[in-house]
């Protein structure tokens, strides 16, 4: 059972870890995204919609190895930091599992030369010959899963409904 202290410690934390995420959140809300196509528009905003979720379901990574503020990306009780939600929601499963076996305790300016998530992050993938390309199929995903969880958390009440019409016809 955590002692007084140790809940309070624990509590402030959550407060100063969600602060920043907001603080984020409001710093990616003020970009100028024009030059995204409306497919990289909508990406950004389902994601954006995810990272408010996160931030207000307020289940942060605990440290509980460092006596300095160290970052997790994964911590013992498999709780994923906001970057790692985020890459984990858009199907990067893998890369989250080896930067959290390789560089667990990394700060995100450090994972700056991981080339998957640098590519991940810039949301395009090299194109290739005679095929679609993947980037595009990544985002795709990505919206087709951001928006099953956010159907499912009664995010988006008019895509439930749309889906219920759909049972009733067939």
């Amino acid at each position: 059972m955590l002692t007084h202290f140790a809940s309070s410690s624990v509590a402030r934390e959550r407060e100063r870890v969600a602060r920043h995420i907001e603080r984020a959140e409001r710093a990616a809300m003020a970009q100028d995204v024009s030059s995204l196509s409306r497919l990289q528009r909508m990406v950004r905003s389902l994601l954006l919609r995810e990272l408010a979720q996160y931030r207000r379901d307020a289940r942060f990574p605990q440290n509980r190895g460092f006596a300095e503020p160290t970052p997790y990306f994964v911590d013992a009780e498999g709780t994923r930091c906001a970057m790692a939600h985020l890459l984990e929601v858009g199907g990067e499963t893998e890369l989250v599992a080896r930067v959290a076996r390789e560089r667990n305790n990394a700060w995100v300016r450090e994972l700056a030369d991981e080339p998957r998530l640098i590519a991940w992050l810039a949301g395009r993938l090299e194109r290739r010959r005679g095929r679609r390309d993947p980037a595009e199929l990544l985002r795709h995903e990505l919206v087709v899963r951001v928006r099953r969880r956010l159907v499912r958390a009664g995010e988006l009440p008019g895509a439930r409904a749309r889906r219920a019409r759909g049972r009733r016809h067939r």
